[in-house]
């Protein structure tokens, strides 16, 4: 497959009709694809999802609570549910990024640091999330209910999950959980983080489709 090019027509469009900003987004979403078409399908499927998790961001939490920035040389992305921080050499080339925050930006490292003693892990992994994600679709009336996975005592949705070790680059993490049924729990493989705040703690929310992990 050939990596994507820039459409000269779809460009002068836009600046003929001086849309610049859909233009700059343009551009960092062909760039993305084209440094990752380099690197292989792995990295090719990280920056796709990377770019659809910022294009769902709402922007009206930018740019202090959301969206991609980089502090001290590392890059983050936050939607207020989940967050990813990547070391330099795993940044994920091309995103977007807001104007500077005159009050600074979300402190995701401080999310990080109190997660530092939890106590409990579980391996997870995208196929056994995927296998997850077909039942719902086929059982779960999607679209009507959340397709959450029970891990230990706390639910997530699973569809975060897949997405977090998609954006890490990753087949398989080790999810730390606290020993509490309710907050954020972590990913952490070789310089790249992701944060997951837990759905619902307990008791299985009625209009949810869960399904429980097996214990090993």
């Amino acid at each position: 497959m050939k990596p994507p090019t820039l459409n000269t027509e779809r460009v002068l469009a836009l600046l003929n009709a001086n849309q610049l900003d859909e233009l700059k987004a343009y551009a960092n979403e062909v760039l993305t694809e084209e440094c990752a078409h380099t690197k292989g399908d792995v990295e090719l499927t990280r920056c796709r999802e990377a770019l659809k998790y910022i294009k769902k961001v709402d922007s009206n939490l930018y740019p202090a609570y959301a969206g991609a920035f980089i502090v001290d040389g590392i890059q983050y992305m936050s939607n207020r549910a989940t967050a990813f921080a990547f070391d330099e050499g795993h940044h994920v080339p091309g995103l977007p990024l807001p104007p500077t925050a005159a009050d600074g930006y979300l402190d995701v490292e401080a999310y990080f640091r109190s997660t530092n003693s939890f106590p409990d892990s579980s391996a997870v992994t995208q196929a056994e999330l995927r296998r997850i994600i077909a039942i719902w679709k086929t059982d779960g009336k999607p679209g009507k209910t959340v397709c959450l996975y029970k891990i230990g005592r706390i639910f997530y949705n699973a569809q975060y999950l897949l997405q977090a070790l998609q954006i890490m680059g990753v087949d398989e993490a080790e999810l730390r959980q606290p020993d509490s049924t309710v907050g954020i729990s972590f990913f952490s493989v070789e310089g790249r983080r992701a944060l997951i705040c837990a759905a619902y703690g307990r008791e299985e929310p009625h209009y949810a489709y869960y399904i429980q992990k097996a214990k090993v």
